[in-house]
C-alpha cells in the first residue's frame, strides 16, 4: 500500500519529463523549419 503512491509519483514525473523533452524537441524543430523557410524567402527576394 505504501509503494503505490511513490510509483505513481515517479510515473508522473517520468511522463512529465518525456512531455518536456518532446515539447522542446518539436519547438526547436519548428523554429529551425521556420528559419529555413524565412531564409528561402529572403534569398528569393534578393535574387
Amino acid at each position: 500500500m505504501m509503494k503505490y503512491p511513490t510509483v505513481k509519483a515517479s510515473f508522473l514525473s517520468f511522463s512529465f519529463q518525456n512531455f518536456i523533452r518532446i515539447f522542446f524537441f518539436s519547438y526547436t524543430f519548428f523554429c529551425s523549419e521556420v528559419r529555413y523557410q524565412f531564409s528561402l524567402i529572403i534569398i528569393n527576394y534578393q535574387f
